[in-house]
């Protein structure tokens, strides 16, 4: 009896060991992580970013740096990751351009979705239509004075979701509203406020700061759902209009042939990081929605958004020569 007692209790203490020793099977991380991201310092993919960083350093016991490598609507960082080994100690830290890129037949050096082994999204970045507070009250208005009188809107670049859905705003509104890309968010938010332009699609932080600010009125947001930073702002499907139901996304990929129990183990920490109470309070102030999945769901999700954006842009008639 004693006997089977010890075995029992051994048996059992093997049992309890065993996710420590799976994880350790995983050989990650053994050694600094690297998260490359693919905008300059500063912007809501950043900051996102620099938050995870030390909480994954905290939890992995490696240092984990953030560099930013900006440029080539994301693939300088992409090709970087490219060029390390498929261990998930190089991560990149990417944005819904990365399939947009593609979609609008920019000439990259790997495939967005078959290159890369997806992780988990980190959060929503949907986009609001904004005008100045003296501009007009409502969708409609917007579309009457758009037909009445010549108006620009301002774009964070040329070919970005913020064109492309002014292109797409042009057609189903049945107006011609004229793009004037900026070289980012910022300054396209800057010409808006200082009256060089009519309009602008805004990423949901820059516009919650305006809005808090009393600078700008926003008008209508892109998405399935309203936006948790504005909740009193209606979809443009629920004003009426279709063709705005994308939102753009942050999230990380790791090179292709990353193992997935690693990837698994990553998506999985960062999901953690993103429940922390300090780290959904920082992301919530500057106007972010944390979001996460799984590798098994994002995957299959990102190749179903290329279609779609594809097709989006096709409607739009953006392209990346524009």
């Amino acid at each position: 009896m004693q006997l089977n007692r010890r075995t029992a209790l051994k048996a059992l203490t093997s049992l309890a060991t065993l996710p420590m020793i799976t994880a350790q099977a995983a050989g990650f991380p053994t050694r600094r992580v690297t998260l490359l991201v693919v905008f300059p310092a500063g912007g809501p993919g950043d900051l996102l970013a620099r938050q995870l960083a030390p909480a994954l350093s905290e939890k992995w016991k490696v240092p984990v740096i953030v560099e930013n490598k900006p440029g080539g609507a994301g693939s300088v960082a992409a090709s970087a990751v490219l060029r390390e080994a498929a261990d998930g100690h190089t991560l990149l830290c990417t944005s819904t351009t990365h399939i947009q890129a593609s979609a609008l037949g920019m000439k990259l050096a790997y495939d967005p979705i078959a290159d890369f082994a997806a992780i988990t999204p980190t959060a929503m970045a949907p986009l609001v239509l904004m005008v100045r507070t003296d501009g007009p009250k409502t969708l409609d208005e917007l579309v009457a004075r758009a037909k009445s009188s010549p108006m620009a809107f301002a774009s964070f670049g040329a070919a970005s979701t913020a064109q492309i859905y002014g292109e797409i705003f042009n057609k189903v509104a049945d107006v011609k509203v004229t793009n004037v890309p900026y070289p980012g968010g910022a300054p396209a938010v800057s010409a808006l406020l200082g009256g060089h332009v009519d309009a602008s699609f805004v990423e949901a932080t820059q516009a919650l700061a305006q809005m808090r600010g009393g600078r700008l009125r926003p008008i209508a947001v892109a998405g399935t759902k309203r936006y948790a930073g504005m909740p009193d702002v209606k979809t443009f499907k629920e004003l009426g209009m279709k063709s705005f139901e994308l939102v753009g996304w942050h999230g990380v990929l790791a090179k292709k042939g990353t193992p997935s129990n690693i990837a698994d183990q990553i998506a999985t920490d960062i999901r953690e990081v993103l429940n922390q109470p300090a780290v959904s309070s920082f992301l919530a102030g500057i106007g972010v929605e944390p979001y996460s999945s799984t590798p098994q769901e994002w995957g299959p999700q990102l190749h179903k958004e290329l279609q779609e954006w594809t097709e989006l842009i096709r409607q739009s008639g953006v392209t990346s020569a524009q």
